[in-house]
């Protein structure tokens, strides 16, 4: 199906191809992951900040320095929330 120039269709109601054999197309109220994604997102990060802050502990109070890779991996697991 071809859509001529100037025209006015919906094409998110239009579908691509025809689904597959037994599968019902639904544009009203779609699939979507979009919270599983934001839970396992929100996992991630808190697994990382627990990490980053181990290191952090060990790396200052251990050894009592720190070195430039340490105040990088400490900036940058800020400036990935951004």
């Amino acid at each position: 199906m071809s859509v001529p120039p100037g025209s006015s269709y919906d094409l998110s109601q239009i579908p691509g191809l025809a689904p597959p054999p037994g599968v019902i197309p639904n544009f009203v109220d779609p699939y979507t992951k979009g919270p599983l994604l934001l839970a396992l997102t929100a996992v991630a990060v808190g697994i990382m900040y627990v990490f980053v802050t181990a290191r952090l502990y060990c790396k200052f109070y251990a050894q009592r320095k720190l070195s430039w890779d340490d105040c990088e991996s400490n900036e940058q697991s800020y400036i990935d929330l951004r």
